[in-house]
């Protein structure tokens, strides 16, 4: 394997293979006592994880996996997953959950790092846990535990081969007797990984080429650190390999410059230019008087036209809506359970899921919410289509310092003041088709004007719940981002991004699922149904526009596998904005401002899965205890967008 590409050194933390698919237990074929260690990794492959340690449980194996292992040993015993959560010894609303442990104790038992009859006990008893259960450390002992092995510099020659694609000889361990070939094709795996650095795999590859054969275990430091590193990625989904950040790198300067040029609303008018062989596109200089049909309009003159024209459409529109017959608010449980498990099978790999949907603890009647005036006009000018034409005429960017955004905000203050207004804008929004708050789903529960047309607001309501279930996967880390941006950049990442992932995931239900799955389609038209494609409305009703078309575009600039791991892990360094980690108590060196917020999170591990800011990081910024509890309204540094 050859060195691949210069890689940035701050992003090496890299992802593993996906779970394997479990079978029946009788169908394991029996090993006898005492099978060697490939046989056991052998059956894993073939039957998977889960299956093996049941197949244990009932008395069909008897192995037990052993390694040489280094005493070599941190003290962590804690690990930030692909999602941001952790898992670990370490307390808190977002560390430990069910479904990440289950995941962390399947990568470990694919790395060895747990025996077979300890992660039978583990899985068993974790899995037994309700859904999203947050789990004590204190409740999974055995994965405290294996993470703790797992950090051991050595690797068993059967692991490498399989998670590595390798053929080493012998397994390499800290202060073993390690072949030079075997060390070799292992510094080129982790070089290709962003396990080893360039630096690290140049100086080492070299001394050991010239080296002793077995190899001075003085000259591979850093490839024996790389080892750890590997283990700690793979079992954390971050390993480049095979897993959900596979595929991702650094933003070039152009895609960066691209992704910039995506965010300006569509018919803007624009200057280009190229320094550097980096060609850059901004909006021209924001002009107040423009002409429109025939007559001068100064920007808050079109703003309040094309304002009075959605409002009087969308306010008439929730009238009709509202006097039609209801669905039952249980049929939307249904509906909505079904978009989960489609986007759960889709991305489930990245550690984003939400809890199941019930009727008033996370799922509401739309049309019961009482109407906010203020909230609906600020998301009319940042969000809808007719508001984003009037921007661009006038070449308006709403960003700190810029006239339009002054004359946006007291535009929309003497808009709701005039009149019926407040009113008007208050039914709107209380008729909005579907709308998420803090992971609470609110959809409209009405019936069609006639049967196919219900059918079709079912389908409607089948895709807006996979739009609005994304924005409960949404990375807090990405929301963070966005809100930084404001204005209509943040909703290009919000809703476009929302809009693109929908869209990602319909292209892989319609037609196959929707077709074949009659269970599917039960679910989402409340009882046996045909499949009749013309009651399923394209999916790009569903979408913001032209969000979802500058989103496009930005995933264009720097790659799917970036833009999906940016929206569901929070990762936004992979979009082109590195999140700098500041010098400690100074936050203007890098960092920011965090204030905790009044509900979910109670300690550091918390924070950092909201800030994507590690825990190691948040305990030297602020002086606290890695296990640290946090109180609403606590102020702390956290890593910060420059």
């Amino acid at each position: 394997m050859g060195a691949p590409r210069e890689h940035d050194e701050a992003a090496r933390e890299v992802a593993g293979p996906l779970p394997v698919a479990e079978g029946d237990v009788a169908a394991a074929p029996p090993l006898a006592a005492g099978a060697p260690p490939a046989a056991v990794l052998a059956l894993q492959r073939s039957a998977g994880n889960a299956l093996v340690a049941r197949a244990l449980a009932a008395g069909r194996l008897a192995p037990r996996l052993t390694a040489a292992r280094s005493r070599t040993v941190l003290a962590r015993q804690h690990l930030q997953l692909v999602s941001g959560r952790y898992v670990g010894a370490l307390e808190g609303a977002e560390a430990n959950v069910r479904e990440d442990v289950l995941s962390a104790l399947r990568r470990l038992l694919q790395l060895w790092s747990i025996d077979v009859g300890a992660y039978g006990t583990e899985e068993a008893a974790v899995s037994a846990k309700p859904p999203n259960q947050r789990l004590t450390a204190a409740d999974i002992p055995g994965t405290v535990a294996a993470l703790r092995r797992n950090e051991e510099q050595s690797i068993a020659r059967e692991v490498a081969n399989a998670q590595l694609g390798l053929t080493l000889g012998a397994s390499v361990v800290a202060g073993g007797q390690n072949a030079k070939a075997d060390v070799t094709a292992l510094q080129h795996a982790l070089h290709a990984n962003w396990n080893l650095s360039n630096a690290d795999f140049t100086r080492e590859s070299a001394a050991v080429a010239s080296g002793p054969d077995p190899v001075d275990n003085a000259t591979i430091a850093a490839t024996l650190r790389g080892i750890a590193a590997f283990k700690a990625a793979h079992v954390a989904g971050t390993s480049r390999r095979g897993g959900p950040l596979a595929g991702t790198a650094a933003p070039s300067a152009q895609a960066v410059a691209d992704r910039d040029t995506a965010m300006i609303t569509p018919g803007t008018q624009t200057v280009t230019t190229t320094v550097g062989g980096v060609t850059t596109t901004t909006a021209a200089s924001f002009q107040d008087t423009v002409r429109v049909g025939g007559a001068d309009r100064t920007y808050r003159q079109d703003l309040w036209a094309e304002m009075d024209a959605t409002v009087g459409w969308m306010h008439s529109q929730t009238q009709a809506m509202f006097a039609r017959p209801r669905i039952q608010m249980s049929a939307f449980e249904a509906i909505g359970d079904a978009a989960k498990g489609q986007v759960d099978a889709a991305w489930g790999t990245y550690g984003a899921f939400g809890p199941r949907f019930h009727t008033g603890t996370n799922l509401f009647d739309a049309s019961a919410r009482t109407g906010n005036a203020e909230d609906m006009i600020r998301y009319l000018v940042d969000n809808q289509r007719e508001l984003g034409v009037v921007r661009a005429r006038h070449n308006a960017v709403h960003a700190a310092g810029r006239p339009e955004t002054q004359i946006a905000a007291d535009f929309k203050r003497d808009y709701i003041a005039h009149g019926s207004n407040r009113a008007r804008l208050e039914l709107v929004d209380q008729g909005w088709p579907a709308i998420n708050e803090g992971g609470r789903v609110s959809i409209q529960p009405f019936e069609g004007a006639t049967p196919a047309a219900t059918r079709r607001v079912r389908w409607e309501a089948f895709q807006t719940m996979i739009h609005e279930y994304f924005h409960s996967l949404n990375h807090p880390n990405y929301y963070r981002l966005a809100g930084e941006l404001g204005g209509e950049r943040e909703s290009v990442l919000v809703e476009g991004g929302a809009s693109l992932m929908t869209d990602a995931t319909w292209r892989r239900i319609h037609p196959a699922v929707t077709a074949n799955s009659a269970s599917l389609r039960a679910a989402v038209e409340g009882g046996p149904a045909p499949f009749t494609p013309s009651v399923i409305p394209p999916i790009e009703h569903a979408h913001y526009h032209p969000q979802w078309e500058q989103a496009k575009e930005i995933e264009r600039a720097v790659g799917p596998a970036n833009f999906r791991a940016a929206f569901l892990t929070g990762r936004v360094e992979l979009l082109g904005y590195p999140q700098a980690t500041p010098v400690a108590g100074t936050p203007a060196s890098g960092g920011q401002t965090f204030l905790v917020p009044p509900t979910g999170a109670r300690t550091l591990a918390d924070v950092a899965y909201l800030t994507r800011t590690s825990v190691e990081d948040l305990a030297r910024l602020n002086g606290l205890a890695a296990n640290a509890a946090v109180r609403p309204g606590q102020s702390l540094i956290v890593r910060g967008t420059p």
